[in-house]
């Protein structure tokens, strides 16, 4: 005798099973219920989010002077440190926080270079010019090709409204991806 789980090589003939079709009003009501078991679950994660009790929190972002010293963009040197603020660095800003690079940072100022050009050129031309000298001095600081490295480059570039006052700089930012560092990235060749 075959053992339970061999199957029997002989085919037989399949055998037509009648469909089983519900009745026409339990159709109707599986169908109205699958519809409110659905808008249940979809809507369910917002009901029970407004039953639980709200966080308190604060909506005031963490001040400059807190995550370092306030310095203008504009006065920004090679080697300078920064924090990202709370809200985070934006490519405009005209205030940044500055710390000693020795202390856990966000970003290493590794270049800066004027715009060319005596009238705003607008974003899209400053943000190439941006994007080219940065990836162009990259190198010469962390001692690696940009498309080598495991590191990345932000930087801060003039507005329309900035050009005029300290000079049309684009500050060049180095930063690793993997968060925050302590010490220079000068010469990391990584």
């Amino acid at each position: 005798m075959p053992s339970p789980l061999a199957r029997s090589s002989a085919r037989q003939p399949a055998r037509r099973r009648s469909p089983v079709r519900p009745r026409p009003g339990v159709r109707s009501l599986m169908l109205v219920l699958t519809a409110g078991v659905m808008t249940g679950a979809l809507s369910g994660c917002s009901v029970i989010g407004d039953m639980l009790p709200t966080p308190v929190r604060s909506v005031a972002p963490v001040p400059a002077s807190a995550l370092g010293q306030v310095t203008e963009v504009s006065t920004l040197l090679v080697g300078d440190c920064l924090r990202e603020a709370w809200e985070g660095l934006d490519a405009t800003a005209s205030t940044v926080p500055v710390v000693d690079c020795a202390d856990s940072h966000d970003f290493e100022v590794f270049g800066r270079f004027k715009v060319p050009g005596d009238a705003f050129p607008g974003d899209d031309s400053v943000t190439a010019a941006a994007e080219s000298g940065c990836e162009s001095r990259f190198a010469e600081f962390a001692l690696i090709d940009y498309r080598s490295s495991s590191l990345d480059f932000a930087y801060l570039t003039p507005t329309e409204q900035s050009w005029g006052g300290a000079g049309p700089d684009v500050s060049c930012l180095i930063t690793d991806p993997a968060g925050p560092v302590t010490g220079t990235l000068a010469g990391a060749a990584r």
